[in-house]
């Protein structure tokens, strides 16, 4: 099975990475199947207001739902394409860790997604699904579109810089312990 990631979409999750490492980011997308091709391609990833740290990341208060929103707005079917989740494992190694695991579990979809990423832009994808039956960690072959502009760099930069707070080491342990009184959705990567 094959996860198809156009060259802009790629390049949009390495330049948020590249903006947030050494701390670790997370978002989700849009992600269409093509049954001709028996494969996925991902159409559109969003990022969500959010908090980070080396090894976490918080959303804002109705983050997920204000880009919920946004997208079905014009056209309520398009919910059904929100079934990917990206995040970072920053300068560590591209696996499933358990926080993934649990994250994963927690879908609330008939199948999801998942890429994790680390800033060496090394990449590890699998599908789960959840309904009729639970089928774990299909693994992806990632096939890679060229292409990027540059002013589009320019802009996801810009767009990190509006909604990521990189909370220091020192920070972290007291700044988690008050995201629930902030409202803050405490969650390691995933936005579902």
């Amino acid at each position: 099975m094959k996860l198809i990631i156009p060259e802009n979409i790629r390049r949009q999750i390495f330049c948020y990475i590249d903006e947030t490492t050494p701390y670790e980011v997370t978002g989700i997308g849009t992600i269409v199947f093509k049954e001709k091709e028996q494969s996925f391609e991902i159409s559109e990833i969003f990022l969500p207001r959010q908090k980070v740290d080396i090894a976490h990341c918080s959303f804002a208060p109705n983050a997920l739902h204000e880009i919920i929103f946004d997208l079905i707005k014009d056209n309520p079917a398009r919910a059904g394409d929100l079934r990917f989740r990206w995040h970072s494992h920053a300068e560590g190694k591209v696996f499933w860790s358990t926080i993934d695991e649990a994250d994963i579990e927690n879908t609330n979809s008939d199948w999801v997604v998942n890429l994790v990423v680390n800033q060496r832009h090394e990449m590890l994808a699998r599908l789960d699904l959840f309904r009729p039956f639970r089928v774990r960690n299909i693994p992806f072959e990632i096939v890679n579109l060229e292409y990027i502009d540059p002013e589009i760099a320019a802009q996801y930069r810009a767009e990190v810089k509006r909604k990521v707070q990189r909370i220091s080491q020192g920070q972290a342990s007291t700044t988690r312990s008050h995201h629930k009184k902030e409202g803050f959705y405490e969650q390691h990567h995933g936005p579902f």
